[in-house]
């Protein structure tokens, strides 16, 4: 009997294991890892339009040029402007600043002709700002300045105008002087055909010209010389009226392909009596990756005017709010 019971116990013991071991619950599934799931990041937003990207969005094809000219259109509608004696065109105050000098604060002056017109120009003169008064009545008439045309003719500009050595708020009143040229007629002087090189030895109109041209990019330099004017006027030709110097023929020049394409101007610079500008195809869509081509011989051109009547005029700006010099 102990015999049977000793064996008896083990298998008990194994049996009771055994019914353990199948009536145990299995044990819970081991969660799986979290996957990290990295979201595309929302594109930033685009920076407002300026004249330099409208400016450069013009560059590309017919519908761009449009849509450019639509985009400066509305941003010129809502800054200060005043009609001119025509009627047809305003001038738009698109800057007006304090400027931070070692002399003190100084004003700077920035006109724009609105619609754009080719056939309205703006010409130099050695005053814009007439007067000023600022809020605090400070006033200056015919301040020393510093007068530029740009933009092909289509823009004004003015700087290091004296505000008294101290910034202001404002300006109660400004006065600005504006000479227009209307141009009524227009003569085109070509060269043509020009292949890849380097040309000194040309001439459009009144302005001595030099070409280098290679296989991706052709630059051309404007400089007024002695001898091209003289060439100019035994040629029937007037001289121009200022501020068309070499700077505006640079903004005027055109660059045409064999292929009849009109290249882009992507400006240049210059001294006092020349000045050089770089032209490139125009990019199109994947083009715009890899410099093209340009088909040879191309073709450089420039307008000029023949027949046309000044106009001048003053215009005034009132109650102008300047911000601090750096701001």
């Amino acid at each position: 009997m102990r015999l049977a019971a000793s064996l008896a116990a083990p298998l008990l013991l194994v049996e009771t294991v055994f019914l353990s071991a199948c009536t145990m619950s299995p044990p819970p599934p081991r969660p799986r890892p979290t996957r990290m799931v990295r979201r595309p990041r929302a594109p930033a937003p685009e920076p407002p339009p300026t004249p330099a990207s409208i400016a450069a969005e013009a560059e590309t094809d017919a519908d761009a040029r449009s849509t450019a000219q639509r985009m400066m259109h509305e941003w010129l509608e809502g800054l200060p402007s005043a009609p001119t004696r025509s009627g047809r065109h305003r001038v738009v105050l698109v800057r007006c600043a304090q400027e931070a000098r070692e002399a003190g604060p100084q004003l700077a002056v920035q006109l724009q002709m609105a619609p754009y017109d080719p056939d309205v120009l703006v010409r130099w003169a050695q005053h814009v700002v007439r007067r000023y008064v600022t809020t605090d009545g400070t006033e200056l008439t015919y301040p020393r300045q510093f007068p530029t045309v740009h933009f092909g003719a289509q823009s004004l500009s003015t700087s290091g105008i004296d505000l008294a050595g101290r910034s202001h708020r404002g300006l109660r009143d400004l006065e600005v002087d504006v000479h227009l040229v209307h141009v009524e007629e227009w003569t085109r002087r070509e060269l043509r055909p020009l292949g890849i090189g380097a040309y000194s030895d040309h001439r459009l109109g009144p302005f001595a010209v030099g070409v280098g041209a290679d296989e991706g990019s052709v630059s051309v330099s404007f400089a007024e010389t002695d001898e091209s004017p003289r060439q100019w006027r035994a040629e029937g030709g007037r001289a121009l009226p200022d501020g068309l110097h070499h700077r505006w023929a640079g903004s005027a020049v055109r660059v045409m392909d064999a292929n009849g394409r009109q290249l882009s101007n992507r400006g240049g610079g210059g001294s006092g009596g020349s000045t050089s500008v770089g032209f490139v195809p125009a990019p199109v869509g994947d083009a715009a990756i890899s410099t093209p081509l340009i088909a040879y011989p191309v073709t450089i051109s420039l307008d000029l005017p023949v027949r046309w009547r000044f106009e001048d005029g003053t215009y005034s700006f009132h109650d102008i709010p300047l911000a601090p010099p750096g701001d």
